[in-house]
């Protein structure tokens, strides 16, 4: 139902996309690439980043100048022990970069595709009731 290419909903700072893009670069993840090509756009290098490791469905973390960055989702940051700020709910991707401090978040999104409405109707119609 969606496009299949996440766009920035806000603005990360610079130091935060820099680093989220040196890690995503060797990520496939739509938000990944996302993230990296924003990286790109902007014109901040990539850090030379190591021992890059995918965790599927929540994140990926690598070593930046010898320290481990994790960067993903909330529940990633939860099941690692690492306490994030309170920050209002969304329904935006939120992809947060930590390593012993937080550097931030970056909120994504991902636009709904113009037929998406009628491809819900008919679903309806079809007797689904969850979309």
């Amino acid at each position: 139902m969606c496009r299949g290419s996440p766009a920035f909903n806000s603005q990360p700072e610079n130091a935060v996309l820099r680093i989220g893009g040196s890690i995503a670069q060797f990520s496939t993840h739509p938000l990944a690439r996302a993230i990296a090509h924003e990286a790109e756009k902007r014109g901040l290098p990539p850090l030379q980043a190591t021992e890059f490791n995918n965790i599927p469905g929540f994140g990926m973390e690598a070593l930046i100048d010898g320290k481990r960055i994790v960067m993903g989702s909330r529940t990633l940051m939860r099941e690692r022990g690492i306490a994030l700020p309170a920050v209002e709910p969304t329904s935006e991707a939120e992809v947060w970069v930590v390593d012993t401090q937080t550097h931030g978040a970056i909120y994504l999104r991902d636009e709904i595709r113009p037929n998406a409405r009628r491809v819900i109707d008919f679903l309806k119609r079809q007797g689904l009731s969850e979309t």
